[in-house]
């Protein structure tokens, strides 16, 4: 195993281990089993300052995204990454499981890509996971810029559990990202050239699984790129996206049964309504403004970056401009020439436990990445250029993948970004700033940052960084950025993923495993905050709400009174999801309490006390406490008879209150309809079919059903159920037949006495 190879600047001092430092990460890619190497590129127009000189194909240039997830349900984070089309037809995406910690003490993985069915190839950009359906298995989305030797759209792969595999449902969800599929005034028009003509299709990048309408299941948000083909963007050498226009985002809302429907436009979160839509690369969805409602934050090239927050009725708003998170500031360094940078990575997190949620999105070379230090819940202020170390990473090279994660297990989240150029093939490196703020002196809160000239942060040096053994041929072309702990030693670790070009070998990405608990002896270098760091890790699962709970605010409170804050996400960095566990430092300290806060409900925080006892860390599995059960639902109108089935219609409830209804049906008792008795909920009003039931007159009963499979109280209705023959059974015929013909002579007495 090589010492990590990383470097922020080429004038960074040389300091090499032998001189005191101790080793903080290894890259450990050779001996972890991921033989993935990316795909090369196809290689565009010349770029004279390259030797040899090459610019790569645009859509190729932005893929690169990874993510972690438990697919097969063992306890070990598995991982997905995302390829290139290749020349040659030769790249696509790969599974990878976790085996575990073998006999040698190594965690390595296993390309389980085909066994369990997810090959599809294509110019794959993101991958997101999120157990969409509820039944405890992660499902996987993926997402594609479709050219015309690769018309791959997005594919969602439901998981069918128990670790046979994946199967594909993307026709049925509705969710491949085709510019037809939605019925809006914004499209993607993309022209695709192919045999049987043009096609449009959306370039899709990033994104998100989040539950917007509080139902109890996952909905899907989808952050698309620009308009390519046929536009004034590529005039140029190589294609400028300030000359692209963006494509819409999309809002997929889940409907059960495999079924999507797509309403970004009905909820506005499909563009930031600039003339050029917002050209999305980076969305992370969680609760951003501390109300409990899931929010959407997402980072846009060029454009204003859209901040969309939740309100009470389901409504969003775009937010990002009026509460300056847009990522309006200086374009160039050492000028004065203002705009929106190019936002690429983005992450939502709370960097100086003060329990509100702070933003973050990386830019071009040049372009300081925004840092938004929340003052309060909702309120930001851009702190990134008053931080010379966060200027100095700016000027080194275009950041994309990266975020808010605690490196050194101090208790303080860090910032870590990866870089590369945008579309050649310039390498960059991965730039890691220690957060300072649990140092003595140093300002913490919003106020103190603004009106102190202390840097809250400092460049990765030694003892930090064994920098005497690094060099500027380690750098790669980097994209995405996937943090997890996936060897469960209690600190965080670093997937990097990064483009092949022309050069062999910079296809390769880092598995960066990060030692700051003394898994290393080096790492007992008396300098190590974190030498004798304990460690608590809290996994979620949701009853009422979501199982992923995403949006969940969980707070850890040490026996000490300090206290530090993480949310339940989905999306972040680049491309991809990081650990979907929640991973705490929690020093010397081995008791305390955990305070959860679940969607949407503000007033019932949930709190467990902990206990370490002489254990190094523990994982606490927290379940939400069910609430009560749902309110009763009404009907709406009349059931209307038909000739072999009866209609139903009931009103919605508030959507946090139920996650389906139930009907039953019977003469003298209640049972369940279910089989050839069953309905199907569709839509923000509901609408069921009983088939099955023989004629005559029925009493209806109707309920609403939670998450956790809590009932609420009955509504009844009397119905008269035609028989399947189309005919009323007797005598009961003959008494409608009465009605109906005494109601008809009514009706023409009284027409006859208005004439």
């Amino acid at each position: 195993m090589s010492l990590v190879l990383l470097l922020t600047l080429a004038s960074a001092p040389a300091v090499s281990a032998e001189e005191g430092a101790f080793v903080l990460a290894r890259d450990v890619i050779d001996d972890s089993g991921i033989g993935f190497t990316q795909a090369p590129n196809r290689l565009g127009p010349p770029e004279p300052d390259i030797e040899p000189p090459v610019y790569q194909v645009f859509q190729e240039t932005t893929t690169g995204g990874a993510c972690w997830g438990d697919y097969d349900v063992d306890g070990r984070l598995d991982l997905f990454v995302t390829d290139s089309y290749g020349p040659e037809d030769e790249g696509h995406g790969r599974l990878y499981r976790n085996l575990g910690r073998e006999a040698d003490g190594v965690v390595r993985f296993a390309d389980v890509t085909e066994a369990q069915g997810v090959l599809v190839k294509g110019i794959g950009q993101g991958c997101v996971w999120g157990d969409y359906d509820n039944d405890g298995w992660p499902d996987l989305f993926l997402t594609f810029s479709a050219v015309d030797y690769a018309l791959q759209t997005n594919v969602l792969f439901h998981n069918k559990g128990d670790g046979t595999g994946f199967e594909d449902v993307s026709e049925t969800a509705g969710v491949s990202g085709d510019a037809d599929d939605r019925d809006s005034d914004w499209s993607c028009n993309a022209k695709i050239k192919t045999d049987d003509g043009f096609l449009n299709k959306c370039w899709s990048m990033s994104a998100a699984w989040i539950d917007y309408d509080l139902d109890g299941d996952l909905d899907l948000y989808v952050g698309n790129y620009v308009d390519e083909s046929g536009s004034a963007c590529t005039e140029n050498p190589f294609p400028n996206p300030i000359l692209c226009n963006g494509q819409p985002n999309r809002m997929y809302r889940n409907d059960g049964g495999h079924r999507f429907t797509e309403v970004g436009g009905l909820l506005q979160v499909d563009t930031n309504r600039e003339a050029t839509f917002g050209r999305s690369l980076g969305v992370v969805a969680t609760d951003i403004d501390g109300d409990t409602l899931p929010d959407i934050y997402v980072a846009n090239d060029f454009d204003a970056n859209g901040l969309y927050l939740r309100n009470r009725i389901g409504n969003f708003r775009n937010v990002g401009s009026a509460l300056e998170v847009d990522g309006l500031g200086e374009k160039l360094r050492g000028t004065t020439l203002y705009g929106h940078r190019a936002g690429m990575g983005i992450d939502a997190a709370d960097y100086n436990n003060d329990g509100a949620v702070d933003l973050v999105t990386t830019h071009l070379r040049a372009q300081y990445d925004a840092v938004y230090l929340a003052s309060e819940p909702g309120a930001w202020h851009d702190v990134g250029n008053r931080s010379a170390t966060l200027r100095e990473i700016a000027w080194s090279i275009s950041r994309w993948g990266g975020g808010f994660v605690d490196l050194d297990r101090d208790g303080w989240k860090d910032y870590l970004a990866v870089s590369g150029h945008q579309f050649s093939s310039r390498p960059g490196p991965v730039s890691l700033a220690i957060n300072r703020m649990g140092e003595a002196g140093v300002p913490r809160t919003a106020e103190e940052v603004l009106v102190s000239d202390e840097d809250t942060w400092r460049l990765a040096t030694a003892p930090y960084w064994p920098f005497g053994n690094d060099s500027v041929e380690s750098w790669h072309n980097h994209r995405g950025a996937a943090f997890a702990d996936y060897d469960d030693d209690g600190d965080m670790d670093l997937f990097v993923t990064a483009l092949e070009s022309h050069k062999a070998g910079l296809g390769r990405p880092k598995l960066l495993r990060f030692d700051a608990l003394g898994a290393e002896p080096e790492v007992d270098h008396p300098d190590n905050p974190a030498r004798d760091s304990r460690w608590l890790r809290v996994t979620l699962e949701g009853t009422d709400n979501a199982r992923d709970a995403i949006g969940a605010k969980v707070q850890v409170i040490t026996g000490d009174g300090s206290s530090q804050w993480q949310w339940r996400s989905s999306g972040a960095s680049y491309g991809g999801n990081n650990d979907p566990r929640l991973l705490f430092a929690l020093g010397g300290e081995t008791r305390g309490e955990v305070v959860v806060t679940w969607p949407g409900k503000p007033d019932a925080p949930q709190t467990l006390p902990f206990d370490l006892g002489s254990d190094k860390g523990r994982t606490l599995h927290i379940v939400e406490v069910e609430s009560a059960p749902p309110a009763r639902p009404e009907w709406r109108g009349e059931p209307v008879s038909e000739s072999d089935a009866l209609r139903l219609s009931w009103s919605m409830n508030q959507a946090v209150d139920f996650a389906h209804h139930k009907v039953y049906a019977t003469k003298d008792t209640r049972f369940d309809t279910t089989d050839a008795r069953s309905f199907v909920f569709e839509g923000p009003s509901g609408g069921g079919r009983l088939k099955g039931l023989e004629g005559g007159e029925w009493y209806l009963w109707l309920v609403a059903v939670d998450q956790a499979g809590r009932e609420s109280e009955p509504s009844e209705r009397m119905a008269v159920v035609m028989p399947e023959s189309g005919l009323l059974p007797a005598p009961g015929a003959v008494v409608t037949l009465l009605i109906l013909v005494a109601l008809i002579i009514g009706v023409r007495g009284r027409a006859g006495r208005r004439v």
